[in-house]
């Protein structure tokens, strides 16, 4: 069997679409996420104790992770993201925010896995990851976050 020119052309552009139709997403790819879980930040907490020596009370303040629960939200529209992470989550200093959305720089959306990062201030930039099979999101900084993640439709009820 002989193959010309225009015949193999047509393999290999068949080939190419089937490999990319199977990477394929449904719709345009826009995302509205709803992730559920708990995190981590930097907390101070001062206490007071009285120093026998000195007869007065002195400060100890002292440094350390407080637990966090809540609720983020993902958008993804037009090859743009942002995210809105709870507040209970966020630093006392915060910049660049929207309304409480901050945009997810360096966003790569492939069909396994979302990658990129937020900035809340100017030392602290989180990584972000969501699983796409599984649903899980990973929050990576100063703070973090672990939860899971469910498609959110606007129009519609639950009940």
């Amino acid at each position: 069997m002989k193959l010309t020119a225009l015949g193999s052309t047509c393999i290999a552009m068949a080939a190419m679409l089937a490999f990319e139709g199977a990477y394929a997403q449904p719709g345009n790819g826009d995302l509205d996420l709803v992730c559920t879980g708990t995190g981590e930040k930097v907390q101070s907490q001062t206490d007071y104790s009285w120093d026998k020596k000195s007869h007065e009370y002195k400060d100890n303040t002292t440094v350390g992770k407080g637990q966090v629960s809540g609720t983020v939200q993902v958008q993804i529209h037009d090859g743009q993201g942002r995210m809105r992470v709870p507040k209970s989550l966020l630093p006392p200093l915060v910049t660049g925010s929207d309304d409480g959305w901050f945009a997810i720089r360096n966003l790569s959306v492939r069909p396994d896995r979302i990658d990129g990062s937020i900035k809340l201030n100017g030392l602290n930039k989180p990584n972000i990851s969501i699983d796409r099979r599984s649903g899980t999101l990973r929050i990576d900084g100063m703070e973090s976050f672990d939860g899971t993640c469910s498609a959110y439709n606007a129009g519609a009820t639950k009940f």
